[in-house]
């Protein structure tokens, strides 16, 4: 008997042994086949239309090696090649083409030297091939054959171009938005060479210079800067040269010691200039005496942070368009991190596995009365000697004594995930690591679910629990119907509330042991 097994080389199934089965170049997402060698041959001839498309015999090439052996690659694709001119005729390079197929396939291909494109290995079917905003043309592509398309800018469509700078400087993750006339908008398209352009219908747009470098949300980017763009006819390419200047803004500071310290972070909160909702920025964490943070013109308050540093007063300042650098100076106090080495009765580890937006409420120590708040020490670093990778930051020099309790919230209230501990004392040296060992006794992690009488989870339930009549605050759930949190021995009260106000309560124990309860209407 033959031996039949199979390999898979580079998209092509052989059957070793045997015959060959099958060969596919595979396509999903707009994601194409490896490149093939360009289509020679002169330009597409200009034409008076928007486009056109002409479909071109496709090159069988001499027979290789490969194919008299029996393997020979098939790709199930076409291509598309042409030539993107303005409305005079004149080839353009640099813009951007792109090919569509109903609303989840794209494909992007810049027009290169003298104004051409090219899409390799099209998935068979109906494509739209347009520059920019601009009428496409349909083209019909079938597997193994090429189509030639002569795109050209409608009459009242403007090549626009920025040779763009930052600070003089090459643009570190700043790109450009064109505001259009009709409400909606356009991103410039970078096609390498220094310059970023798109193609844009005439009217009266606003150009805005956007970057999310130092955002603590990229999905908010700041807006550096904005210039009227007024596009009509005469010039068929529009050129523009921009600098998008803003200030860096320096801060230092003086704690007496003259040493550096490390994770130094700047911190600025407030609205720029230009508009917009108040937003946050951060500089990368840094091991010195200063660190800098480029910001727009804006009214900001500015902190400088480190968990080495006790807690500083911001200072407010009022950025005006045109100035370049600011300065800032900070009176500091040296603090010390406390690395947590927490403990079970029996002396084996014990790690909180608690989101992070929780810990200030889960494990925030009371310092004297301070409270001091938890995090990743070293800029979130393992910190050494503590298993549980949580440290007490910020916290103050001297003799002192912490103190874990549950946190009484305004509306509802967590739970530790341990017993309260403390207070104890502790003697804390400035600008140092310190390990804190701390022997707690874990609580019961509770996750409830609200079901059906037949077993099945609610869709649309909001289950609640009670300790001594005050609702307890849960862990982040995906559904209503679940609760999930940290609650101390004892007899507690659940709630389910379903559709029409009616409330189903039911009572349960807890102990120390973590427990799962599917509740029942």
């Amino acid at each position: 008997m033959r031996d039949r097994r199979t390999a898979r080389r580079g998209g092509l199934l052989v059957l070793t042994g045997g015959c060959l089965l099958a060969a596919a170049v595979w396509w999903a997402g707009g994601r194409a086949a490896p490149p093939v060698p360009a289509v020679g041959g002169p330009d597409p001839p200009a034409a008076g239309t928007a486009g056109s498309a002409a479909p071109v015999a496709p090159d069988t090439g001499a027979t290789t090696a490969a194919d008299a052996a029996g393997e020979r690659t098939v790709v199930l694709g076409g291509r598309v090649h042409g030539v993107l001119r303005d409305a005079a005729g004149v080839p353009l390079a640099g813009w951007p083409v792109d090919a569509r197929r109903g609303e989840r396939d794209y494909v992007p291909a810049p027009s290169l030297a003298g104004g051409r494109f090219r899409f390799d290995s099209l998935e068979p079917g109906t494509w739209r091939i347009h520059a920019s905003r601009a009428d496409g043309v349909d083209v019909e592509v079938a597997a193994g054959t090429d189509c030639s398309v002569d795109l050209r800018l409608p009459a009242d469509r403007c090549a626009f171009s920025v040779a763009l700078t930052e600070n003089g400087q090459t643009p570190h993750r700043l790109r450009l938005r064109a505001e259009l006339a009709d409400g909606d908008h356009d991103y410039l398209y970078d096609h390498g060479s220094g310059r970023v352009g798109a193609l844009l219908p005439f009217g009266e747009h606003v150009l805005r210079a956007e970057s999310t470098d130092g955002t603590t949300n990229p999905s908010r980017p700041m807006v550096l800067g904005e210039w009227p763009l007024v596009l009509g006819p005469g010039t068929p390419v529009v050129q523009w040269t921009l600098d998008v200047a803003h200030p860096v803004v320096t801060a230092s500071f003086d704690d007496g010691t003259g040493l550096p310290v490390d994770d130094l972070v700047l911190r600025a909160e407030g609205t720029p200039h230009f508009g917009g909702e108040r937003v946050t920025f951060a500089s990368a964490p840094v091991a010195g005496r200063a660190t800098s943070l480029g910001l727009p013109p804006g009214c900001w308050d500015l902190t400088l942070q480190s968990p080495y540093l006790q807690v500083v007063v911001p200072q407010r300042v009022d950025i005006p368009p045109g100035q370049q650098r600011v300065e800032l100076a900070f009176a500091c106090e040296r603090a010390a991190v406390l690395a947590l080495d927490l403990r079970r009765v029996d002396g084996r580890p014990f790690v909180p596995h608690v989101p992070a937006a929780w810990l200030p409420d889960c494990l925030a120590a009371w310092w004297n009365g301070v409270r001091v708040l938890p995090g990743a020490a070293h800029g979130g670093r393992q910190v050494p000697g503590a298993p549980s990778g949580l440290a007490l930051v910020s916290v103050p020099t001297g003799r002192g004594t912490v103190a874990w309790r549950d946190h009484d919230g305004a509306e509802d209230r967590p739970f530790l995930p341990f017993d309260p501990v403390g207070p104890c004392d502790v003697d804390v040296a400035g600008g140092g690591r310190d390990v804190l060992r701390v022997v707690v006794e874990p609580r019961a992690r509770v996750t409830l679910v609200a079901c059906e009488r037949g077993g099945r989870e609610q869709s649309s339930a909001v289950l609640r629990v009670f300790v001594q009549g005050r609702v307890v605050r849960s862990l982040p759930v995906p559904r209503t119907t679940r609760w999930e949190g940290f609650l101390p021995p004892g007899d507690h009260t659940a709630r389910i509330a379903v559709a029409g106000g009616a409330e189903v309560e039911h009572p349960f124990t807890v102990q120390r042991r973590d427990l799962t309860l599917r509740l029942r209407q």
